[in-house]
């Protein structure tokens, strides 16, 4: 692990080890007061961080302690947080689980609809989003699936390094607008849904919440983009019932 190869900061690493394990002994979360755990992890994360920097002397950010540290609290909190933050956004899920059914029903199936077969990749990185434990690895997790869409859409390919989409892989493919693009992740969102056993409902809320909420320094321009947008996804199915 890379917080476990810098020798130099072992004193500050021992001490969060320390820190995470008494919290997840002893700390009790209640589902409306999630946001309370929420900064005791943040206080945890500043004073390694500055101790970090402190025995590294460094006086500047250095983004992969940033983000190696973020990905190490939530990791190691997981388990404990996540059954937590499911229960908190029970309610906002099922509105959504309801309203995308009635979509689902209500909406004729045309010809811009998204092949289930010919996205089924698409489908697969969503499906991951349950075992990823840092809000970067599920932004990231987004983002791959909205670029796995989009080529889907436009019958562009995938960059398999980076998971961006490439826009010169075809002579027919043609880019898409902003508007197209959240369309096409509503549709991708509905029919993975609709199309899933009740045993694997996926939280859709509950992703979002946590995403935005356990992010502890800023995401990539292009990942937050993609966040961004299944955010619009997400708030859109849940409000919007009565246009269906």
């Amino acid at each position: 692990m890379f917080l476990d190869s810098l020798r130099q900061i072992e004193p500050a690493f021992a001490r969060l080890r320390t820190q995470l394990f008494l919290f997840n002994e002893t700390y009790v979360i209640l589902p409306k007061f999630v946001e309370n755990a929420l900064e005791k992890l943040r206080e945890y994360r500043l004073q390694f961080l500055q101790e970090s920097y402190q025995l590294l002397n460094k006086y500047s950010e250095d983004r992969d302690i940033e983000l190696a540290s973020e990905i190490y609290i939530t990791g190691n909190t997981y388990t404990k947080v996540w059954p937590i933050i499911v229960q908190h956004n029970e309610t906002k899920d099922q509105i959504l689980y309801e309203n995308i059914l009635k979509r689902q029903r209500k909406q004729l199936i045309d010809s811009m609809e998204i092949n289930l077969s010919k996205n089924q990749s698409a489908f697969n990185e969503l499906k991951k989003l349950d075992d990823l434990k840092s809000s970067y690895e599920k932004a990231k997790c987004i983002r791959s699936a909205l670029d796995l869409t989009i080529a889907a859409k436009t019958l562009m390919t995938v960059d398999p390094k980076h998971s961006a989409v490439t826009y010169h892989s075809s002579s027919d493919s043609t880019p898409m607008a902003a508007d197209e693009t959240l369309t096409a992740f509503i549709d991708l969102i509905c029919q993975l849904v609709s199309t899933s056993e009740t045993k694997d409902f996926i939280h859709l809320a509950a992703h979002e919440y946590y995403t935005e909420k356990f992010r502890f320094l800023s995401l990539p321009q292009d990942i937050d983009y993609a966040f961004t947008t299944y955010r619009g996804v997400v708030e859109y199915l849940s409000n919007s019932a009565s246009w269906f």
